[in-house]
């Protein structure tokens, strides 16, 4: 109790969510870059998951007796980049994309994890008949709703997110079947509420994922371009 007192007096306290996030959540989807799921497409597809071996494998040719009597890591070429330059970008691109993938599963929010699209969200819940996951989503979502602002909407989009709270409360009070259309949408509005949280984390991953997948792919680009002139000369 008395750490609560102190809290409130030190803490501001959180101003509740707009009426207008809230809104958009329940009957339209964010497709922008930086949402949590297209950060998991980022940061968990195959190839990101090869270019997390590389500074392994880096130190392992580059420190290794054995190799270094293989490959001499002077060598320069016609491209843009020195073979030593493009060494040093493969390597520093995949630690960033590394630590951007680190701080992704540290960030995320927990159900979004690993999850790329909302299809993948709620058919891996409803496919599982996991109720009490389905149980967490629909009380968060409820304290969500109470917690809304709606003095920023007109007042025909007030009423119509209060009727949107009142159908996810009646479908969490009354939930017996998750392949329940009302159910799918409950799912649909954390998914999309959740996607769209912690911005500031989520801009930092995103910034980290630009700048790995761009010193990993001039290396790439300059290959390409040492190819083509020597595919053109005479």
């Amino acid at each position: 109790m008395i750490f609560q007192q102190i809290a409130r007096v030190v803490l501001p306290p959180r101003s509740p969510p707009p009426g207008r996030s809230a809104l958009d959540y329940a009957f339209a989807d964010n497709t922008a870059f930086t949402t949590w799921s297209w950060l998991a497409i980022l940061l968990t597809s195959a190839v990101a998951k090869a270019v997390y071996v590389i500074p392994v494998a880096g130190y392992i040719i580059l420190y290794s007796n054995y190799f270094s009597r293989h490959f001499d890591f002077a060598v320069t070429g016609e491209g843009f980049l020195s073979f030593t330059q493009r060494i040093y970008m493969v390597y520093y691109g995949s630690l960033v994309l590394l630590a951007g993938y680190v701080l992704y599963f540290i960030a995320v929010p927990r159900f979004l994890r690993f999850k790329t699209s909302l299809y993948q969200f709620v058919n891996e819940i409803v496919a599982a008949d996991d109720f009490t996951t389905i149980d967490i989503v629909g009380r968060s979502c409820l304290l969500y709703l109470q917690r809304i602002n709606d003095h920023d909407l007109p007042e025909i989009d007030a009423q119509k997110l209060r009727k949107f709270a009142d159908q996810l409360r009646n479908t969490y009070n009354q939930m017996h079947d998750v392949r329940d259309v009302s159910v799918t949408t409950m799912l649909r509005f954390y998914f999309n509420w959740k996607n769209d949280s912690r911005p500031s984390l989520r801009r930092t991953v995103f910034m980290l994922s630009v700048i790995s997948y761009t010193l990993l792919l001039l290396p790439a680009f300059d290959l390409f371009i040492r190819v083509l002139s020597s595919t053109l000369k005479p």
